[in-house]
């Protein structure tokens, strides 16, 4: 949700890409990691994913916990 309350949808047909960025994005806005990384799992997990290309978002991911 943002300031106006309003749901935010965003689409992408990888969903790597958009599990990643809302994973950081929870977690700018202060979000615990463990919840954030549980929001995230529900739709992409990067442990789960055998995609080569999976890889980049994982590291995107790894560098918003540092």
């Amino acid at each position: 949700y943002e300031a106006d309350g309003e749901p935010v949808h965003v689409h992408c047909i990888m969903n790597w890409r958009v599990s990643a960025f809302f994973y950081r994005y929870n977690r700018e806005r202060g979000m615990d990691k463990a919840e954030a990384r549980a929001i995230m799992a529900r739709q992409w997990s990067p442990e789960d994913s055998d995609d080569p290309r999976a890889f980049v978002w994982e590291e995107f991911i790894r560098k918003g916990e540092e």
